[in-house]
């Protein structure tokens, strides 16, 4: 998803942000909706603290227009609650976490129709600030990035793609969307060298149900599992601590190198009758190797950052002949909560 917003201070601890956004690539074929949302932010965590940079943990009210997964034919109109964290990184960073809840209302051929859904809404990204500045000041900064710490065990969730369900009822025609994708990882740092052990543990459950235009229900749901363990070398750390970037511990740049494996099983239907398409699917990875950026912003924020390549060896269990052999690249985003 690419987007961009504004975010303004309307009084103190309060501010008003919007933003617009729309899916690069589409999901389940559907024409992707451009989604448009505007809320009021109050920084309660800043309160505390008395100071106003719109870094912190805020709760808001908005209201969005767009559409949900699986729901592109419905766009729909949507008011929320949310809970969130967002975070300043140095100069133009920006990492922005939440969970949101709230109704919606949608209008087809004059068909109106109401539902609900709860998400986990993630942005990582850069940002540009107006306003008054000072220069900065690394003995204040120290405990942001814990340049005086060794920082020796993390314990990780991640929120992207966390959970996502969506229903909307139109008469005759509803669709209904629940994803959950739990995912857990563990670092530790080996003694006091830049190198680390990481386990990554990411759980799915998925279901849908779709009332396509003939009045046929379409639905679908499966569960997966996948783990990958590996190594991690973060060769800028000390020329990080030399600059009072970091201290020693688990933010930095890395090269990784690991092996994984994936399995899932899924089962979809067509209408009522027994004609149903199963299938379990066992996937095993074999060695990867990626390049990445990890970040620890204070006490609970990181986000993780990696591209690489990896080859697997796959086959499905019906029939079990069928086995073999895949090179692929890979990219992926991690933004939550550390331990």
């Amino acid at each position: 998803v690419f987007g961009v917003g504004a975010e303004v201070e309307i009084l103190p601890y309060f501010t008003l942000m919007s933003q617009i956004h729309a899916p690069i690539l589409g999901i389940g074929g559907g024409n992707a909706i451009m989604n448009i949302e505007l809320e009021f932010r109050w920084y309660y965590s800043s309160r505390r603290i008395n100071v106003r940079n719109m870094s912190g943990n805020y709760v808001a009210a908005g209201a969005k227009f767009g559409s949900e997964p699986f729901n592109y034919t419905y766009p729909s109109l949507g008011y929320y609650a949310k809970w969130g964290m967002q975070r300043r990184i140095l100069g133009n960073g920006l990492a922005d976490i939440g969970i949101v809840a709230g109704f919606n209302f949608s209008n087809e051929q004059e068909i109106s129709g109401m539902g609900f859904f709860i998400k986990s809404p993630v942005s990582l990204g850069f940002g540009f600030v107006f306003g008054e500045k000072s220069v900065l000041d690394r003995d204040r900064l120290c405990p942001v990035v814990k340049c005086h710490e060794i920082e020796r065990f993390l314990l990780k969730i991640n929120f992207s793609d966390l959970i996502n369900i969506n229903f909307i009822s139109i008469p005759g025609r509803p669709h209904r969307y629940l994803a959950f994708n739990p995912q857990v990882a563990a670092e530790k740092k080996i003694f006091d060298l830049p190198l680390s052990i990481n386990l990554n543990i990411r759980g799915s459950l998925e279901e849908y149900s779709i009332n396509i235009s003939d009045g046929t229900n379409w639905t679908a749901s499966g569960i997966s599992l996948e783990w990958a363990a590996g190594g991690r070398w973060y060769y800028n750390m000390g020329r990080r601590m030399r600059l009072g970037k970091g201290g020693n511990g688990l933010s930095g740049n890395y090269v990784a190198s690991g092996i994984g494996g994936y399995y899932s099983i899924g089962k979809s239907q067509l209408g009522e009758s027994e004609s149903n398409i199963s299938s379990n699917i066992d996937r095993r990875v074999l060695p990867f190797f990626s390049t990445g950026i990890q970040r620890t912003l204070g006490g609970r924020l990181y986000f993780d950052v990696a591209v690489g390549a990896r080859q697997e060896r796959y086959f499905y269990s019906l029939p079990v002949e069928n086995v073999g052999f895949q090179f692929e690249f890979f990219g992926e985003a991690q933004i939550g909560i550390k331990f």
